[in-house]
């Protein structure tokens, strides 16, 4: 026997019944130490071995991560006779999971309302599945709920899986709360009255997208405004402070029809990427009267709510003597009259030597933008048009005679 087969011989252990060998297996025997020239093969241990299979069963694959990887078993029956197999889609098992399933629960993201998505695996049990439905905040209970209300409602049919999920998605206040939000933004950016929320015909066109859906009213809306306002007005305040060295600012003073003084304060600035931005920053209600002393005041205000003490270094406004007032008692800027408001000055100026000739015009155009006198202009036109045609055909004959 070679020294190889010698070395290799010593290595195995002898087994007698089921006893193991107290020598230890990375010993080295006395042929070994005869031999030491003879290199030593070290062989794992069982535990090793064992350990090794274990780590290796018990590493659990992030499922989200192979998703394109995993293959969707169509019309999968349900493993079980558990509420929550509606809610998913069924994958066919891999070496670390004999259930891998896909949640079908419509979830608004950033643009539009979408399925889910999420993977989950397990060896058997469905406790992971019933803990992720309830990040959706759909438990047995609600659910049986929403099969009642809907086998209430069409008590003939099956509810399919699709209207549960539609029922789940009215009751779920997240999705609920951002559609109000985006009802709210049309009434914002679209300058629309809050009685909008009470127009028919719009209410059954949203009815038309989505039955369940109920458009707020009048007390959410305003509610809805409210919060809008205050967190547009802190992502503002940092903007105005992180990207504004100096601004101008833009005001007016109107009278609404409920004879009600209110005036409008608009800032515009460039930004630090050289993009023109305005922003309102106040639509208030001015008390009488309304003379410069009270607006200057206002102005202040406003100013100072907006962290902008120090960076306002002109003011726009129109020529009536109270904004002047204003702009003379507001030394720390400059006013600047409207030049828009100031060429309607001057045009109205100019045409006072035509006063005469534009008083004449406008009682014509009066005249004959009564019914009256626009019928008689219509029939007159067409006669005028028919007389034409005799004459320009009696022309024609003659010269048609001449020419022959």
């Amino acid at each position: 026997m070679s020294q190889l087969e010698n070395h290799i011989e010593d290595l195995v252990p002898e087994v007698s019944g089921s006893k193991r060998p107290v020598q230890s297996i990375n010993e080295p025997s006395k042929r070994q130490k005869q031999n030491s020239h003879v290199p030593i093969i070290e062989l794992e241990s069982d535990t090793d071995t064992n350990n090794q299979s274990k780590s290796r069963k018990n590493r659990k694959i992030d499922l989200n991560k192979i998703a394109d990887q995993l293959i969707l078993i169509p019309n999968a029956k349900p493993p079980g006779s558990s509420w929550i197999w509606g809610y998913f889609d069924l994958y066919k098992p891999t070496a670390q999971y004999k259930r891998i399933v896909k949640c079908l629960v419509q979830v608004q993201r950033k643009n539009n309302i979408e399925p889910c998505g999420h993977f989950m695996g397990t060896d058997s049990s469905t406790g992971n599945f019933i803990v992720h439905l309830a990040t959706h905040r759909i438990t047995e209970e609600s659910h049986k709920r929403n099969v009642d209300e809907m086998q209430k409602k069409n008590p003939l049919s099956q509810p399919r899986i699709d209207e549960m999920i539609r029922v789940i998605t009215m009751n779920n206040p997240d999705i609920k709360n951002r559609r109000d939000r985006k009802f709210v933004g049309i009434l914002v950016k679209n300058n629309r009255p809050i009685s909008m929320c009470n127009d028919e015909g719009f209410a059954e066109f949203i009815h038309e997208f989505d039955p369940n859906y109920q458009i707020p009213c009048d007390k959410t809306i305003q509610q809805l405004l409210a919060e809008a306002y205050n967190q547009i007005k802190e992502i503002l305040v940092v903007k105005l402070n992180e990207h504004v060295i100096s601004c101008s600012i833009t005001t007016d003073l109107w009278t609404a029809r409920s004879r009600s003084g209110y005036i409008g304060v608009t800032c515009s600035f460039i930004d630090n990427d050289f993009n023109l931005c305005e922003a309102i920053l106040a639509i208030q209600y001015v008390p009488y009267p309304h003379i410069g002393d009270n607006i200057c005041k206002i102005l202040r205000e406003v100013i100072s709510n907006w962290n902008l003490v120090g960076k306002v270094f002109t003011m726009t406004t129109d020529n009536g003597s109270n904004m002047v007032r204003a702009g003379k008692l507001m030394n720390e800027l400059t006013r600047l009259p409207c030049t828009a408001h100031t060429l309607q000055l001057v045009v109205g100026k100019g045409l006072l030597p035509a006063e005469v000739l534009i008083a004449r015009a406008k009682r014509l155009i009066n005249f004959f933008t009564t019914p009256k006198q626009t019928e008689k202009l219509i029939e007159i036109q067409s006669t005028f048009y028919t007389n034409t045609e005799v004459i320009k055909n009696y022309y024609l004959l003659l010269l048609q005679k001449n020419n022959s």
